[in-house]
């Protein structure tokens, strides 16, 4: 093709017409600048083509490992369910001298339990490393910041001090207990019960505990639970189109 046009431009010039020249050159110039626009068009197209994809790819891997988090909230929420029921035990047996509850042992050994919940951060990590501007719809962007960077830490820092709550109990329960057997309650045995329920630091940790603990069932998992379902539903609004 360039040998053609050459030799065009090669007969008008020995043909001594300039004008016809000028113009085919002109007209040659025009054309390779419409080739350079077309490839152009053509490169950001295929651009464009694989920003949607990847975009979309992004959010279909957030949208599975949220439905895997939303699991794992719901079974959390019944676990610290059962938690506070038996602090609430281990409190009312501290509270009353004479009262006798059935399974003690157990709800000494939930009072220490933890309802961890462990979210799947790998595909929000993944969108911040490649930009999260590849998110193009604004509105979905902001809720997915907001679930990960202000839900999720929230409830990460309160179970952090709920921890630091579990952990003040291993001075009065090596004074008190012969062991703490989360899987056989009846191994363990209460060495002096009398002076256990009089330790007044004891019931107050145990309370503190519990009033900690009960948010979590009753603000902090359900709150989570809800920014969750509406990010999953905005995930979905947005890959339908």
């Amino acid at each position: 093709m360039i040998k053609f046009f050459r030799k065009i431009r090669q007969k008008f010039l020995s043909e001594s017409k300039f004008s016809k020249y000028l113009v085919y050159a002109i007209g040659e110039v025009f054309l390779v600048m419409i080739g350079i626009l077309l490839a152009f068009q053509v490169n950001q197209w295929n651009e464009s083509r694989k920003g949607q994809k990847l975009e979309t790819d992004l959010l279909s891997e957030m949208r599975e490992s949220l439905k895997e988090d939303l699991r794992q909230l719901t079974y959390v929420q019944n676990f610290q369910e059962r938690i506070n029921d038996s602090q609430n035990a281990f409190i009312a047996w501290l509270d009353d001298e004479d009262l006798e509850v059935e399974d003690i042992n157990m709800h000494i050994a939930k009072t220490l339990y933890l309802s961890e919940f462990l979210p799947r951060n790998g595909p929000y990590e993944t969108m911040k490393q490649l930009g999260l501007k590849k998110i193009n719809n604004d509105s979905l962007r902001a809720q997915i910041i907001f679930l990960y960077e202000v839900r999720y830490n929230h409830y990460a820092d309160f179970l952090a001090m709920y921890r630091i709550q579990v952990n003040k109990f291993g001075p009065y329960f090596e004074s008190y207990l012969n062991e703490v057997n989360y899987f056989d309650f009846d191994v363990m045995r209460i060495n002096n019960t009398q002076q256990m329920k009089a330790d007044k630091k004891l019931r107050f940790n145990v309370a503190t505990l519990q009033n900690i603990g009960e948010q979590l069932p009753l603000m902090i998992t359900p709150g989570t639970i809800s920014s969750v379902e509406t990010t999953l539903k905005m995930l979905e609004k947005e890959l339908e189109e």
